[in-house]
Order: structure tokens, then sequence, then C-alpha cells
């Protein structure tokens, strides 16, 4: 299995597919590691602009390898979910063999996160995360759309 065409069923319809976007997860970094060398280098600011400057880039640094950032970035880069009109499926790191799925039906809500990211939250109260996409508002409402069909008119 090579790709998310060799795991779908007879009759089931590729929608769309998505993995993680580094210049979202670059943004996040970057933001977080400003937020943080604020609230850590604040006071070097008064040994001038180029203490803090230093400040800024090393607190960047300190944040993505002490809280591993990076390692999860690595986790995660080859990650695909896949939207089908009968399932979402999740294809961890190209092992189309293990991919894992979700009936649409079991779909009760998707909203956006911090950081281009979707939670989705399943009928038996789980919640499923897709983490750093381009464009989180138009999955969300692709998921909705294709969610609100698998379940027929009410």
């Amino acid at each position: 299995m090579n790709s998310i065409n060799d795991i779908l069923a007879d009759g089931e319809d590729l929608i769309e597919v998505w993995s993680p976007s580094f210049r979202q997860f670059i943004r996040r970094f970057i933001i977080v590691g400003l937020l943080t060398s604020i609230l850590l280098g604040g006071p070097l600011y008064s040994f001038g602009i180029t203490a803090w400057l230093v400040t800024t880039a090393l607190a960047i640094l300190v944040y993505g390898f002490v809280f591993d950032d990076f390692a999860s970035w690595r986790n995660i880069r080859h990650d695909q979910w896949a939207l089908t009109n009968r399932r979402l499926i999740y294809v961890e790191n190209g092992e189309y063999h293990t991919a894992l799925s979700v009936p649409l039906t079991d779909i009760d809500r998707v909203k956006r996160s911090m950081w281009g990211g979707l939670i989705i939250r399943l009928t038996n109260r789980q919640k499923i995360t897709i983490a750093f996409l381009t464009d989180p508002q138009t999955a969300q409402s692709r998921i909705n759309d294709a969610t609100i069909t698998s379940k027929g008119p009410q």
C-alpha cells in the first residue's frame, strides 16, 4: 500500500487529504518563542537592545529544544488525514497498512484550535486533534459538510 487510494473501500470517494504544514509549525514556534522571551527576557531589555535580541533568539531556540517542539514536528511531519464520503482516515508517518479511521457518523463537532489545528469531538466524547493545517477553516467546513451528508436527513 503506497497511497490513500489503496486503502479506500469500494464506492468510497476521496474528498480531501491534509498534511501538517511546516509553515504553520514555524509560525507557532516563533510566536511562542517570542512570548517566552518577553516573559523571561524582559528584564534584560534594560541592558540594551542587543542583549534583548540575543536573549530573544536564545529563548526561541531553548523553547524548541527544551520543550521538544522539533521532536514533535519530526514525529508528525509525514502524517496524513484523509476525508472520504464515509470516514476520516489517519495515516501515521506514511504507514498506510496501519491507518486508523473514524466513521463520519461518529463525528459530533469540529472546531478550530490555536495554531492552525482542528479539534474533532466524537459522539463518545473522545477528541481527535489535527495539527498545523494550512487552511483549518476550509478543512473544518469540508469535514462538517461530509458529516452532515453522511448522516442524511434528520
